[in-house]
């Protein structure tokens, strides 16, 4: 799993987690942390549509502005909307 660094200018860093049997598992142990806010790179072809509709459902929750602008990344990775 990767996580934001602290600090200005950090990169991501690794965090290790456990295996996890299901996406209910999984989606409980990346919302220990706010991973809707991560910048997505890629997501795998076969998470693509639970992943989007998680975090379409967290940042709709959110309800903010930084949040909204999460989302259109999220869409663009998960294959949905080409890159402009």
């Amino acid at each position: 799993m990767l996580e934001a660094g602290e600090g200005a200018g950090s990169g991501p860093r690794r965090v290790e987690s456990p295996w996890v049997a299901s996406w209910a598992e999984a989606l409980a142990l990346l919302d220990e942390r706010r991973w809707e806010l991560w910048v997505p790179g890629t997501v795998h072809p076969q998470f693509r549509h639970d992943a989007l509709a998680a975090v379409t459902h967290r940042i709709v929750e959110r309800n903010d502005e930084r949040a909204m602008r999460m989302l259109e990344r999220w869409v663009t990775a998960c294959g949905e909307r080409k890159a402009a």
